[in-house]
């Protein structure tokens, strides 16, 4: 299957060429917050045979992607269980919909149509930073969503120290961003990455792919 998979995705690419812009950041919207039929504010994945292009794709946070079906054969794009965010029903030929990505995550999406051609792929939405690095003391500002967590939804925010692993840092985060003191800190490379948590069922993204600040002597 993943064979098959290689395969459709080449075939894909050689006959259209999709590029994924890095739009600004909009606030708008909760959890969920789906449109079917709007237009994108940033951002297009083609529905192609058995395939979503690009794959993965990656965006900035904030940022309103939008799905078009762009064969005859009738497509999803539906989020994973169980966090299960999103699901734009059967899509038409040209038909879109469109979502908005207001916390940093992976979120892994498929269609329900097609499983058996494993027509999957991942949205990942990155942290922000503020300011990228600056002298022992400095006060950074870790972005983790546009919007104060909804009602039964929580951040998560590791951290990994210079040299070290992976540590659980900020657990049940509701506002948009946490505050990194440097204060007393080692110079180095410190990186963060969160996660959106539904509380009631347990229900996680995957974490962001990480972002770095830098701490100076």
């Amino acid at each position: 299957m993943r064979r098959l998979r290689r395969v459709v995705i080449a075939s894909a690419v050689a006959g259209l060429l999709v590029s994924l812009p890095l739009g600004g950041a909009s606030a708008g919207g909760g959890v969920p917050n789906a449109s079917p039929g709007l237009a994108p504010q940033a951002g297009l994945i083609q529905e192609l045979n058995f395939v979503f292009i690009p794959d993965p794709a990656t965006v900035k946070l904030g940022t309103t992607v939008g799905w078009m079906n762009s064969v005859k054969n009738f497509h999803t794009t539906t989020s994973a269980a169980p966090l299960s965010l999103w699901d734009s029903g059967d899509m038409m030929y040209r038909q879109q919909f469109a979502y908005t990505f207001t916390a940093a995550g992976q979120y892994p999406y498929l269609c329900t149509i097609h499983t058996e051609y494993d027509m999957v792929s991942t949205i990942r939405v990155k942290d922000q930073v503020d300011p990228p690095r600056g002298p022992v003391g400095t006060v950074f500002t870790i972005t983790v969503a546009t919007i104060p967590a909804p009602t039964d939804y929580v951040y998560d925010v590791q951290k990994e120290e210079p040299g070290g692993r992976w540590q659980n840092w900020m657990f049940n985060v509701t506002s948009t961003t946490v505050q990194f003191d440097s204060t007393g800190k080692n110079p180095g490379t410190y990186s963060f990455r969160s996660r959106l948590h539904r509380v009631s069922d347990d229900a996680r993204s995957h974490y962001s792919p990480s972002v770095a600040i830098t701490v100076t002597p």
